[in-house]
């Protein structure tokens, strides 16, 4: 479809000449009280969902436009005219998130493997300097600001998971 254009006469427009016979125009006029719900309705038992644009409703000035967003095709059109954003967008931004998760979980997994080997650090060097007294092992400072520098990088990234969570899609 072409630039965009943000009013709903425009979009109905574009998309009839994208898709040919995806927008109906009932010229006849027609009533509120059944005429728009059973033509709708008799799209919807034919398993069909075009744009219907009824175009002389019976006591009012104006058109109703019934199925705007019923099928994929049209509410990805329409999608991509309001915002940028089709189908592909979505498929693309939800991949990222799923995305997201996993390497969030890979490293929470990682760090948290880190961190219990910083945590048990402790044990494992008077062992170790019980059997090697002269092995060179990290001393309390190194290892406290080692165990702040793991902490730190596990809340940035759940910060940073948390904000991805909350993108919106569309």
């Amino acid at each position: 479809m072409t630039a965009p254009a943000q009013d709903l006469r425009s979009f109905v427009d574009a998309y009839a000449r994208a898709f040919p016979g995806e927008v109906v125009r009932v010229q006849e006029p027609v009533s509120t009280e059944h005429d728009v719900m059973a033509l709708v309705l008799e799209y919807e038992r034919r398993r069909r969902w075009p744009i219907v644009l009824f175009e002389h409703v019976q006591g009012h000035d104006i058109p109703i436009v019934a199925n705007v967003v019923a099928s994929r095709r049209a509410l990805a059109a329409h999608m991509e005219r309001a915002e940028g954003r089709g189908a592909g967008w979505i498929e693309r931004a939800l991949a990222l998130k799923q995305r997201a998760e996993r390497d969030n979980f890979e490293y929470r997994t990682a760090a948290g493997a880190l961190a219990a080997l910083y945590y048990g650090h402790r044990e494992t060097q008077e062992k170790v300097r019980a059997a090697l007294p002269q092995a060179p092992l990290l001393d309390e400072q190194a290892r406290a600001r080692l165990q702040q520098a793991a902490k730190d990088a596990e809340s940035a990234a759940e910060q940073e998971l948390e904000s991805l969570r909350r993108l919106p899609l569309g």
